[in-house]
């Protein structure tokens, strides 16, 4: 199984909302299909081998975390089952009341969602699987800022739209 093209393609994918993320997510695709864990309406074959699949990209995600996605911000945990995946991201700076609530504001806005849901949702796997998403925020010391969850009912309207 190639896990470590797997990870990469996922790290890209966490990491990066441009098109080498939108290139990584096909791969994403391809190398589940390819493997045999999705069918070619990408739906799991097999759910014993698809488990035991995103236990060991846990494994490896775990050994490579955390990472800076930038000066301010680092991907601190990544946890993925075959029907749900959940992203920590902590801020490596000190925000006050008033930063925090301006990027829960924005980070919740219409045009926010829309975005995260357009990245995020990308793969085909986590569309046909009724994948869950969600992406957790913490201050810099590890204190949860605040939580996002993406659905296919929620992202689907607002994929749609564009």
């Amino acid at each position: 199984m190639k896990l470590n093209n797997f990870i990469f393609a996922f790290f890209i994918l966490i990491l990066s909302p441009t098109v080498t993320a939108q290139v990584a997510a096909t791969e994403f695709d391809d190398i589940l299909l390819k493997e045999g864990l999705v069918d070619e309406t990408y739906k799991y074959t097999n759910f014993n081998l698809v488990s035991n699949f995103f236990r060991n990209v846990n494994n490896l995600m775990a050994e490579s975390l955390p990472a800076k996605v930038n000066s301010e911000i680092e991907i601190s945990l990544v946890f993925m089952t075959p029907y749900s995946s959940f992203f920590s991201y902590r801020y490596l700076i000190e925000l006050d009341e008033d930063q925090k609530n301006l990027f829960i504001k924005n980070l919740n806005s219409n045009e926010s969602i829309t975005e995260l849901c357009k990245t995020m949702f990308n793969q085909k796997f986590l569309i046909e699987n009724y994948h869950t998403i969600k992406l957790n925020y913490l201050d810099v010391l590890s204190r949860e800022i605040t939580e996002v969850k993406l659905t296919p009912n929620r992202c689907f309207p607002l994929i749609l739209k564009i």
